[in-house]
């Protein structure tokens, strides 16, 4: 651990054990940028930009070890330890670096209610521990308890005949349970309302799309949570707790410092289940996948990216990749989850331009087969306020079939941005334009089929994963301006940016930090073409721009840090259409695109959108 109590710098100390944390004194934004820093009130840097300078707080868990990454890639590449996924009895290979299993000092312990990370091989085993980002609390205002028909649908029932005990209404006047890791120092606490709610959010907004948990075991959970069967030392609740964590998320528009705190602890109580070799790969895999939802709602570009790499890196180190249809119920979840990890991967590989990983060629998995789910009768359903007690829930996992096919020409599409030779380009572009379109048809015919349909999987919300799909397609060439290709992808972003507007004003999804990421990029995109062709705005390119605005603006609202996002494109936007010479930006906005833009490509960004960018701050002849 880097120490900075001492005058210098450089001075870096390593205290053996676990010890207490040292105060960081760096402020937060040359730490966020990773520069000196003379601690504040006298930082230069925050001075020089013309920023209050703010004293960082330590984020719990943020430090991780290389050795980790290097160790996992080295196990990928070598088939002889790859792991594979028995359907009778998964276990969990042990590292050959690790520290063994038997140890007798648990590889991770509280001081003063800050898990530090053991020195040496054992931070290898600590390293699978997303980090816990407390900057990456605000979150966006959703009707979210608002049903989407075409994912799950809900019914009365007269009364509870299956193997779920019914739940009384909840009596307000109930003690609150209490979520706490023992020495914890502040505990977490959820009341039944708030937990009955969390979990209604959950498994009506983020299972229909990625089913990778068993909805029979969180229904235990849940029952033994709201029964006081599992007490805070338990780390069987590790379901409950997660699901509380994403579902307060999702449910708040912003987080006051309780909700904070209460936030920020659920996050931590799966810690000893990532590092805990008795739990079966799918049992780890899918604490993973909660931590990349929650990371998917956060408001930090490296993390969910790292946290997502992690979760791909063990799926394919355990073998998820190779997986066997059996006919089992595990092997059916585990399939599931496969698929789960991999979409959400390829969500951030399209938006930052990530080769995909692991290569085609290695999936042998059998993709998710679309049939008729088992009714469930949610436990929670009788203490959500307003609910109809005895629920039945029937979830349509059609949509979630339906993007996992694609999902893979979106790797398709990524892996051919690689390796695609320039004269196979028509080909390549004609042939996948005809599978996306074929895509879109058959999302219609199952959008239409359902006219109550909201969200994600309605008409629109498919046809903006088509257009998601031709912007991707077509990629910028800054050295083939003239290519026709650049007017098909002007077209695709146009066709894109209108699309989720609209679906923005209906309020009908979540609004992702990706989301975000990928329109500001799409603006940039449309910027730079304009620019780089150096005449008058189009007046559909001109409204799509304003569009992408008032987009950036809606986030900037619910989002400090989407700020910079905002105010760069309204630069850049009014730079292009109130210039003088078609082609030119005057020099006040190249320095205002030059500070904004290095902090967003600092930030984490595509690499052809940060050429973009660093282009259109340069000034001429600079090279």
């Amino acid at each position: 651990m880097i120490g900075d109590s001492e005058p210098s710098p450089r001075s870096v100390q390593k205290t053996p054990g676990l010890s207490r944390p040292r105060k960081a004194k760096a402020c937060q934004r040359c730490r966020t940028r990773k520069q000196r820093c003379e601690g504040p009130p006298n930082c230069q840097n925050c001075a020089s930009a013309n920023e209050e300078c703010i004293p960082a707080e330590r984020e719990r868990m943020a430090l991780y070890s290389v050795h980790y990454v290097e160790s996992l890639e080295a196990r990928i590449s070598d088939p002889q330890h790859e792991a594979t996924l028995a359907a009778g009895g998964m276990t969990l290979d042990q590292p050959s670096d690790a520290p063994s299993r038997h140890h007798s000092n648990p590889p991770i312990a509280d001081t003063n209610g800050v898990s530090t990370p053991p020195s040496g091989a054992d931070q290898l085993e600590m390293t699978f521990m997303a980090p816990i980002d407390n900057s990456n609390n605000i979150i966006y205002d959703l009707n979210i308890l608002q049903p989407d028909e075409n994912l799950f649908s809900v019914s009365g029932v007269a009364n509870h005949d299956t193997g779920v005990d019914s739940i009384a209404p909840c009596d307000p006047a109930m003690p609150t349970h209490v979520l706490g890791m023992g020495s914890a120092p502040t505990f977490a606490e959820v009341s039944i309302h708030e937990g009955a709610v969390y979990f209604q959010i959950y498994f009506e907004t983020i299972h229909p799309r990625y089913p990778f948990l068993n909805v029979e075991e969180c229904s235990r959970g849940y029952q033994d949570w709201r029964m006081g069967v599992i007490f805070p030392s338990s780390t069987d609740a590790w379901g409950s707790y997660l699901i509380f964590a994403v579902g307060s998320l999702l449910s708040q528009a912003k987080l006051d410092g309780s909700t904070r705190q209460q936030h920020h602890n659920l996050m931590l109580h799966d810690q000893t289940i990532l590092t805990d070799q008795s739990y079966k790969p799918l049992v780890r895999l899918q604490v993973l996948l909660l931590h990349v939802i929650h990371a998917l709602h956060g408001e930090s570009t490296p993390r969910v990216g790292h946290i997502i790499g992690v979760a791909m890196r063990f799926a394919v180190m355990k073998g998820f990749h190779r997986l066997v249809q059996d006919g089992t119920a595990e092997t059916a979840i585990a399939i599931k989850a496969w698929w789960c990890i991999y979409m959400l991967d390829k969500v951030i590989a399209i938006t930052l331009g990530i080769p995909p990983y692991p290569p085609e060629e290695w999936i042998t998995t059998p993709a998710y087969v679309n049939g008729l789910e088992p009714r469930y009768i949610m436990p929670w359903s009788s203490d959500v306020p307003g609910a109809t007690p005895g629920s039945t829930y029937n979830f349509n996992l059609s949509y979630y079939a339906h993007m996992c096919r694609i999902r893979q020409i979106h790797s398709k599409i990524l892996s051919a941005t690689q390796t695609m030779a320039p004269e196979d380009r028509a080909d390549f572009i004609r042939d996948t334009r005809a599978a996306i379109d074929q895509w879109s048809q058959d999302g219609q015919m199952y959008g239409y089929s359902r006219p109550n349909t909201k969200g994600y999987a309605s008409s629109l919300g498919l046809s903006h994963v088509a257009a998601i799909s031709r912007v991707i397609l077509y990629r910028l060439d800054p050295a083939d301006m003239d290519s026709p290709h650049v007017d098909e992808k002007l077209e695709a972003c146009c066709e894109f940016v209108g699309i989720f507007r609209a679906l923005q004003k209906k309020r009908q999804i979540p609004k992702h930090w990706v989301d975000m990421l990928f329109t500001f990029q799409v603006g940039v995109a449309m910027v730079y073409i304009v620019y780089r062709w150096a005449v008058p705005t189009p007046r559909h390119v001109d409204r799509a721009i304003r569009d992408v605005a008032s987009s950036l603006a809606i986030f900037a609202d619910r989002s400090e840090k989407a700020d910079v996002y905002r105010d760069c494109l309204d630069v850049l936007a009014t730079a292009i259409s109130g210039s003088s010479a078609p082609g030119t930006i005057d020099e006040e906005s190249r320095r205002e695109i030059s500070g904004m833009g290095q902090q967003i490509i600092e930030s984490g960004i595509a690499p052809n959108v940060a050429s973009m960018l660093s282009e259109m701050s340069r000034v001429p002849g600079d090279g």
